[in-house]
């Protein structure tokens, strides 16, 4: 039986191709049910992963082994540096997937969101991805989601979170 030998830019490759090909069949998967955003940055994250497992089959036989290994480590900070800016979108888009109608129903008449149950605020950190997400609003509503925003936060003892310019 012949001997398989497990050279670093085999497994590097192995491991990029078959990870970046999960990730795509993921977004495919997920398409519908996550937003757009999250489905690009992992479109993106596995492309750029096949990408790199292609470049280690490559750099192989190359003469230049540590300046290939080099560039394969940047191209794998850069993958994971996507899927971190990819995590923060997604996280930032899962604020409005974060609370069901009933819920927010629910918040509106306590007071803690918009009568319409947009704008969920209970604690600081609901506040937080409220003052992110208030340029989403509608043009019409701006200034009065901007009101009861401050009011959340002037209840919850949080106007420091507020932003100067407001």
């Amino acid at each position: 039986m012949a001997e398989i030998k497990m050279d670093s830019y085999i497994v590097a490759g192995v491991v990029g191709i078959s990870l970046g090909g999960i990730l795509l069949v993921r977004s495919w998967d997920t398409f519908r049910t996550v937003s757009y955003w999250n489905t690009i940055g992992m479109v993106t994250v596995g492309s750029l992963m096949i990408y790199g497992g292609v470049r280690s089959f490559q750099r192989k036989g190359s003469k230049e082994t540590e300046a290939a290994t080099a560039a394969v480590k940047e191209e794998v900070t850069e993958a994971i540096s996507a899927v971190t800016d990819a995590a923060d979108v997604a996280e930032s888009e899962a604020y409005d997937a974060e609370f069901t109608q009933s819920q927010r129903e629910r918040l509106a008449k306590k007071g803690k969101a918009m009568p319409d149950g947009s704008f969920p605020i209970r604690n600081r950190s609901d506040l937080q991805n409220a003052i992110q997400s208030w340029g989403r609003a509608k043009k019409s509503h701006k200034a009065q989601v901007k009101k009861f925003i401050k009011m959340r936060a002037k209840q919850l003892g949080a106007m420091k979170d507020i932003p100067k310019n407001w």
